[in-house]
């Protein structure tokens, strides 16, 4: 079955003159005209109103979207600061970190140097007799002691009875009795 179309046919010059006259003749159909005039100048000023409202939001549209451009461009470069920033912090703990590792070992190996070191070998303190009983220095007795402001070895105590008898008659915890 073929379909009926509605579709316009072009008029030929016979029928567009015919069309002409017949409008010239009838005052209605010129009213009609000179208002489709009026009509098409009001939506020709509507449209151009209609473009320049687009084209100014597309306009506040680009620089809308120009400030959004430089808000981000803005936004990382702070971050780009930031980032810097933080990689300088960054490097100056690094070196913090290998500076206190550096201490840390230098007071290893010192306590190793002072565990492996040999201690002291101990002294025996000075025999010796005053008033007829037996006395003698500590161990740990200093070999040489400070009494009245002057410094005496052990053997120059025990050889002076002044002297052994300050430090025995003030009881000093450097002789013990035997």
């Amino acid at each position: 079955m073929a379909k009926k179309t509605n579709e316009a046919t072009p008029q030929n010059e016979e029928q567009l003159n015919k069309q002409t006259a017949d409008n010239t003749e009838n005052p209605t159909v010129l009213n009609n005209q000179e208002g489709s005039e009026d009509k098409i100048k009001e939506e020709t000023e509507t449209n151009q109103e209609t473009q320049e409202v687009l084209s100014n939001e597309e306009n506040s549209a680009e620089q809308s979207l120009e400030e959004r451009i430089k808000a981000v461009e803005a936004r990382e470069e702070e971050t780009a600061e930031f980032s810097i920033k933080l990689l300088e912090k960054s490097a100056k703990l690094f070196a913090k970190q290998e500076e206190l590792e550096a201490r840390e070992k230098a007071v290893e190996e010192k306590e190793l140097a002072l565990k492996g070191a040999k201690p002291a070998e101990k002294t025996v303190g000075l025999e010796f007799e005053f008033e007829e009983e037996k006395y003698k220095f500590v161990d740990s007795a200093p070999q040489l002691i400070s009494i009245n402001r002057k410094g005496y070895s052990q053997k120059e105590i025990a050889d002076d009875a002044d002297l052994a008898l300050q430090l025995i008659g003030g009881k000093s915890s450097l002789i013990i009795k035997i």
